[in-house]
């Protein structure tokens, strides 16, 4: 982040939590419920591959389709 002005590259790291962040930024950190009872830490992910999905509706065709093209494509 070298070329970004210093007070850029700040606000990047540490976006507001209703900020939307662009393609290459860094996510804030944060601490979620896993499937399996415990928590899961964005930051102990740190080096692995990770896909972070929001999306704005529940149930909707759209938002089926991109999960579904997640799990299809997996492997790649």
């Amino acid at each position: 982040m070298s070329d970004i002005n210093p007070s850029v590259a700040s606000a990047a790291q540490n976006p507001p939590a209703s900020a939307r962040l662009e393609s290459g930024l860094t996510a804030p950190d944060f601490t979620l419920p896993s499937d399996n009872g415990g928590s899961v830490t964005l930051s102990a992910l740190r080096g692995q591959n990770i896909i972070l999905y929001f999306y704005p509706a529940a149930m909707t065709p759209g938002c089926t389709t991109e999960a579904c093209d997640f799990r299809d494509n997996l492997a790649r």
